[in-house]
């Protein structure tokens, strides 16, 4: 019988900031951009500094300098350019294609069309994770059974071969991009994906807990986080050892973990309980042993959540609520729920650096929007939130079935 810190030893298969910019009505604020770009601009005014998106110095030579791979640059000139070609990353499931965003306009900047890549039309893209650099951007592809890496300009760099891949989750502080399994599938594997993305090389992790779906990486470096769709029970994966530590999720009812979030400070998790309708409270000041601290009620069918990057709230969206809530980290009480055109059974979300505005992504395959401009292969949404005033500021259509989301500057 397992105990709720028991240690597994390593059971792996080898598989292979303030600055503002002007945003259409909104100014975004990033205070971790704020030195670095304040020092640009005033070396633009000596002199004109051109727009580069040349490939940043490989995995390699950054270790060497002593970076890790998903490190800012140290140029002022490169954090401007980055700067102004911030992007969110949105899988569009079914139509087999990724929207590309820009999130200080709210427009859509292009459409990659998985299909004229060679892949396949059933490839259904899940997830997405991008280098907060946004040097490189990552998506897994359930139909294909593939993580796929993309340069910024949305070229194929590389793939890792995966069985039905599901959600992403990238750590910053390493060389390692997480993947866990599918939730469609109904028996998947009781392993985890560990990719070294400067080679796309797996390694498969046994994590010891069914239908392995949720994921999160701790902001402080080290660990990541898995959940159950099926077993109460979390697992802590140590990523330089590969070791796996379960933590149990107290109490009698089933819960079903669709996603995972954890502060900026890695002190506290949270995680969507799908069948529950719920959100449960995690210290996880040690990260080997989770202990819950609250469940939140929210709408039906919490799915992806964040934390905002003062840490002080946490969103989610609630696909049988068309819903979208708002938590106060602090006292763990709903501050606001919002309910409004383009909100179509939502699935995943980010936040802006600046911590203004939410986007979430919807599939809107029930029909509760009705779209514009219709798309051939159906239409999604991504609505941006105005996170102080509660309200809808932009609905953003998509290609149909819109699901993971990630954006530039977050992990």
């Amino acid at each position: 019988m397992r105990s709720n810190a028991m240690m597994f030893d390593r059971a792996c298969t080898r598989a292979t900031a303030g600055a503002e910019v002007a945003r259409g009505g909104r100014r975004w604020c990033g205070r971790a951009w704020a030195v670095t770009v304040l020092a640009a601009l005033v070396a633009a005014c000596a002199q004109p500094v051109p727009h580069t998106t040349a490939a940043l110095p490989t995995p390699s030579v950054r270790a060497a300098r002593g970076a890790a791979p998903g490190a800012a640059p140290a140029s002022a000139t490169h954090a401007r350019a980055q700067a102004a070609e911030a992007r969110i990353y949105v899988a569009n499931q079914t139509a087999a294609t990724i929207s590309v965003i820009d999130p200080l306009t709210d427009s859509l900047i292009t459409t990659v069309d998985l299909q004229k890549l060679g892949f396949p039309a059933t490839a259904k893209p899940h997830d997405t994770a991008v280098e907060p650099d946004g040097s490189y951007w990552y998506a897994s592809l359930i139909g294909a059974n593939a993580v796929v890496k993309f340069d910024r300009n949305n070229h194929v760099v590389a793939k890792a071969t995966m069985e039905i891949p599901g959600l992403l989750a990238l750590d910053p502080k390493s060389d390692l991009l997480y993947a866990t399994r599918t939730m469609s599938a109904v028996n998947p594997p009781q392993r985890v994906g560990i990719i070294h993305r400067s080679t796309m090389t797996v390694d498969e992790v046994d994590v010891f807990i069914p239908r392995p779906h949720a994921v999160a990486v701790d902001p402080r470096g080290g660990y990541a986080y898995v959940g159950s769709l099926a077993e109460n029970q979390i697992a802590t994966i140590n990523g330089n050892s590969e070791q796996v530590t379960l933590s149990k999720i107290p109490g009698d009812s089933m819960r079903m973990i669709v996603e995972l979030a954890v502060s900026p400070d890695g002190t506290r998790m949270v995680g969507t309980d799908q069948m529950g309708s719920a959100v449960l409270v995690f210290d996880a000041t040690t990260p080997t042993a989770l202990r819950q601290l609250d469940v939140i009620p929210v709408d039906p069918w919490p799915w992806h959540v964040s934390f905002t990057p003062d840490g002080k709230q946490v969103w989610l969206g609630s696909q049988r609520g068309n819903s979208v809530t708002a938590i106060d980290a602090g006292t763990w009480k709903v501050d606001a729920v919002v309910k409004g055109n383009g909100l179509a059974e939502p699935h995943g979300i980010v936040i802006s650096p600046d911590g203004r505005t939410v986007f979430v992504s919807n599939h809107n395959q029930q029909g509760a929007y009705t779209p514009a401009h219709p798309r051939p292969k159906g239409t999604g949404t991504v609505v941006a939130i105005d996170r102080a005033r509660h309200t809808i500021s932009r609905v953003i259509e998509t290609d149909g079935d819109a699901v993971g989301m990630s954006l530039t500057g977050r992990p």
